[in-house]
């Protein structure tokens, strides 16, 4: 049975890895990610190119703030503020317009629309484990601190 020190360090690991995976991706892959959000109904042309470096930009910081711990839960705070962002985002697309192609890059192209919304939704619910978690063991020994870097 695993441990809530082995769970939280688990949970914080994986969002790290998936932000800085989705940000690494959409840096060596740009072209096709600004030209996918040029193509959303959401998002206004203009604003594309900002919003492109924007999305790469904070998800590297999301990427920083969780390797250390004394901005970890900052980092997981906004991990799960933009783990929502990206499901309403994806719910919005997929419910109200006809389903655009996935500008994420890397593996996450190769999801489908339910897919995606799915691994979004795991995200959120990943995002909040490691919030409930850190939070409970925040002074816990047997938590593995991020290094001091």
């Amino acid at each position: 049975m695993f441990r809530r020190a082995e769970i939280a360090n688990f949970s914080w690991l994986l969002l790290l890895g998936i932000f800085l995976y989705a940000a690494v991706v959409k840096i060596f892959e740009h072209e096709a990610f600004r030209r996918n959000l040029s193509i959303s109904p959401l998002l206004v042309a203009p604003e594309v190119p900002v919003i492109a470096v924007g999305v790469v930009l904070i998800e590297l910081f999301v990427a920083v703030t969780l390797i250390w711990e004394r901005t970890k839960l900052f980092g997981i705070y906004t991990a799960f503020f933009l783990s929502i962002t990206y499901l309403f985002y994806s719910l919005s697309i997929e419910v109200f317009f006809d389903s655009i192609p996935c500008g994420c890059g890397g593996i996450f192209n190769k999801l489908d629309a339910v897919s995606h919304i799915v691994f979004n939704i795991f995200l959120t619910i990943l995002a909040v484990l490691a919030l409930l978690l850190h939070r409970q063991s925040k002074n816990n020994e047997n938590i593995l601190p991020a290094r001091n870097l």
